[in-house]
């Protein structure tokens, strides 16, 4: 089972229990504003608890992990997913939601570092990245704090919700990781 410890989080893999706290962010538009789905009511996120609950650690192209990001005393109030782009070039990219509760307190950036440090350790992979909408600020910022690069912009290149947005990819190598953490 993994479990990741950081300083006041846990990651861990989520269970249906937890879907009345995961119902906060799954159904606050402002969260969802630039993840892959729209609000959901608890009978999406039972669905999606259906699909994503079983844990496993990736290991083929195209497989993910989700956990949740529970903060003890208060419950599940996140979540992070690993996807294993490429075995053979040994690549994972990333995402993460957050509460709108949990905000400006440092809990995300927490995580993504509990997380990445994890996924360098655990998961044959060279490269991690992080593909964000242009208009999140909030993401832009936790992924410069902790050093990742900005290694390219496409313009207009996803009709996301209706409009054409610009998508930013960000990466670090796991050397470089592990030098500056």
């Amino acid at each position: 089972m993994i479990s990741i410890a950081t300083s006041r989080l846990i990651l861990r893999p989520l269970e249906s229990a937890d879907a009345p706290q995961m119902l906060p962010y799954f159904s606050d538009p402002e969260c969802c504003k630039y993840i892959p789905w729209e609000p959901r009511d608890l009978s999406g996120v039972n669905q999606f608890l259906d699909k994503w609950a079983a844990v496993k650690v990736p290991q083929a192209d195209g497989e993910s992990l989700i956990l949740g990001i529970e903060l003890p005393g208060a419950g599940i109030i996140g979540q992070l997913n690993l996807t294993l782009k490429s075995t053979a070039n040994q690549q994972g990219e990333f995402g993460y939601i957050l509460n709108r509760d949990h905000w400006g307190q440092g809990y995300a950036s927490e995580a993504v570092a509990g997380f990445v440090d994890w996924a360098f350790d655990s998961i044959p992979v060279h490269r991690i990245s992080a593909y964000v909408d242009s208009r999140n600020a909030s993401s832009i910022k936790l992924l410069e704090k902790l050093d990742f690069s900005l290694e390219g912009t496409f313009v207009e290149n996803e009709f996301f919700k209706g409009e054409w947005v610009t998508m930013l990819t960000f990466a670090t190598l796991k050397r470089h990781w592990l030098k500056a953490n």
